[in-house]
């Protein structure tokens, strides 16, 4: 009898006990709970605002695919105006630019294109980009050429041209295809597409202008300037030079030289840092128009300044700043 009542006894002592335990849990949870109410439930506060960020990233894309896809499904100049900045206004020059036939843009489709973000500055102000850019290809087909002789192999014998050409891949190297998309909301809500930018960045047009002396020749760019030093170390007194580059294609550049006491000069001298202590290289994004000039040896000059950034994007037109003035 007496071993049975200790027995009940020891049982009532572990039953009181874990109780107590539960109880002591109980209470420190309950303190926790008051002390952090923020954590009782619902994602963090950073969690939540990366959401909202997220919606509103998804939101603009969406919009922009939208109106890229209607953009390069149109197969003629006045469907692309319908879709552009400034579009009936830039109408005669598209159809000078693509001239009779349809307009075909299904080489670079819609799928190419990936969101670039430019920062929430520019998104308050309405303005997005979106980039294709697709590396150089080569035909497989075309590469396999024929097989070379023992001689040849062994690099005991030179290979001929014939088959210098066949056996080199950039032969048959397609070029690489970038295309810079800016998008700008209107005073409508609308979203439109930078057609400048896009023609500029396609086919390459800044390249082809650059390269081919055209005395009197003249066109509108939208660029990255930054002061440079002068061509083969030899600048003109009185004069600062500034390299010209193409937004998508880096390699794309020309160097010219501006009047430093003129009206360009003097818009021009935001970007400049040769010579100032301490200084550093400025990049800016502006819109200049190019010509050719008419010399014996015709030269690339800047003949007037726009405006800094992309004309119709992020920038207005200024009074015309030109050369010599």
């Amino acid at each position: 009898m007496g071993f049975v009542l200790s027995m009940l006894v020891l049982v009532a002592l572990i039953l009181g006990g874990g109780a107590a335990a539960i109880y002591f849990l109980d209470s420190i949870n309950r303190n926790r709970t008051d002390a952090h109410p923020a954590d009782s439930g619902g994602p963090p506060p950073s969690s939540v605002q990366q959401v909202r960020e997220d919606k509103v990233a998804k939101a603009w894309q969406e919009e922009a695919k939208q109106v890229l896809g209607e953009f390069l499904a149109a197969n003629t100049p006045a469907g692309k105006a319908a879709f552009s900045i400034r579009g009936s206004e830039l109408l005669p020059q598209m159809n000078a630019f693509y001239g009779r036939g349809p307009v075909d843009d299904s080489d670079t489709p819609l799928s190419g294109f990936a969101a670039a973000d430019l920062g929430d500055g520019d998104h308050k102000r309405g303005i997005y980009r979106m980039v294709f850019d697709r590396p150089p290809q080569f035909e497989m087909k075309d590469f396999f050429g024929p097989l070379a002789p023992l001689e040849v192999q062994m690099k005991v014998k030179e290979p001929d041209l014939l088959l210098s050409s066949l056996a080199r891949a950039g032969n048959f190297t397609s070029e690489p295809v970038k295309v810079d998309v800016f998008f700008k909301r209107g005073a409508d809500g609308l979203m439109k597409i930078d057609w400048d930018t896009f023609v500029q960045t396609k086919y390459r047009t800044f390249r082809s202008f650059s390269e081919l002396p055209d005395p009197g020749n003249s066109a509108v760019f939208r660029v990255f300037v930054m002061e440079d030093v002068p061509e083969n170390g030899r600048g003109t007194l009185g004069h600062k030079t500034y390299k010209i580059v193409d937004p998508a294609y880096r390699g794309d550049s020309v160097r010219v030289e501006v009047p430093v006491d003129s009206e360009l000069g003097r818009a021009l001298s935001k970007v400049n840092y040769l010579g100032v202590k301490d200084a550093r290289m400025i990049t800016k994004t502006a819109t200049l128009e190019l010509e050719w000039t008419h010399e014996a040896s015709p030269r690339l000059a800047i003949k007037r300044f726009l405006c800094w950034e992309f004309l119709g994007i992020g920038g207005e037109a200024v009074p015309g700043a030109r050369a010599g003035q």
